[in-house]
């Protein structure tokens, strides 16, 4: 397989004032830390991608290789495609990272704007129960 490397992750353009507002708050430490929490969202509590119509650059790559953030989103490329390979095609990597954050990122503002509930206190249980709900049996036998 070639190699293909990419430069940016994407966000859908429409979804770019959600990032801006959410990022002006305390609880996330850069864009790669908002979008791989969009990213782990989308992926275990909502559970439906959706792809991208209008692309628009997020986060440099180069500039992110050694983020453990990173490292996460690629975790979860490797265990959706039961190969490590997808490692040396970074357009099929993000790609499917990029269409997870998605509905992701219209889940965590929708916390945030619930004056109703604690944000911080809803992230983090809703992760922790996404978490909890991992066939944990399924990953030892990996």
């Amino acid at each position: 397989m070639a190699e293909t490397k990419r430069t940016t992750i994407d966000i859908d353009k429409s979804d770019f004032e959600l990032y801006q507002k959410l990022m002006k708050t305390s609880y996330f430490k850069n864009n790669l830390h908002l979008f791989t929490c969009a990213v782990l969202v989308g992926k275990f509590i909502i559970k439906k991608p959706i792809g991208i119509k209008k692309r628009k650059d997020y986060i440099r790559v180069n500039d992110n290789r050694n983020n453990q953030n990173l490292t996460i989103l690629k975790s979860l490329a490797i265990s959706y495609n039961d190969n490590v390979n997808i490692l040396t095609d970074e357009n099929s990597l993000y790609a499917y990272c990029e269409k997870y954050a998605r509905p992701g990122i219209k889940k965590i503002y929708e916390w945030y704007d619930d004056p109703s509930h604690d944000f911080g206190t809803t992230i983090s249980k809703e992760l922790v129960n996404a978490f909890k709900s991992i066939d944990l049996k399924v990953l030892e036998e990996i």
